[in-house]
């Protein structure tokens, strides 16, 4: 993941697209597990590291803040939590596609 040197702050958003059989009961969450690594020496990463419910709508999941550098990430973990489960629902409607998008603030 990069952010731009003339963006300086991306934000790191999250939202599912639904399977046409998703089921309403079922809840995702996301939360970021690690900061990951980078080569940018003044470059932080911050939020993100409880879980947030992951909607249709796009959320801000976390920040990086490149200070003049081009801000660049790689292996930032982020863990998924699924919850609502259960056996009466079909197993075809546990499939969403997760879409992760960096942006401006």
């Amino acid at each position: 993941m990069s952010v731009p040197l003339l963006l300086g702050t991306g934000k790191i958003s999250v939202h599912y697209e639904a399977n046409p059989t998703w089921h309403n009961s079922l809840i995702l969450s996301a939360k970021r597990t690690s900061n990951g690594s980078t080569t940018c020496v003044a470059c932080t990463i911050t939020g993100g590291s409880a879980y947030q419910v992951v909607t249709q709508t796009a959320i801000e999941l976390f920040r990086i803040q490149a200070i003049l550098a081009l801000g660049s990430y790689t292996g930032i973990n982020i863990q998924l939590q699924l919850s609502g489960v259960s056996v009466t629902i079909p197993a075809a409607a546990y499939q969403s596609r997760i879409v992760f998008t960096v942006g401006p603030i």
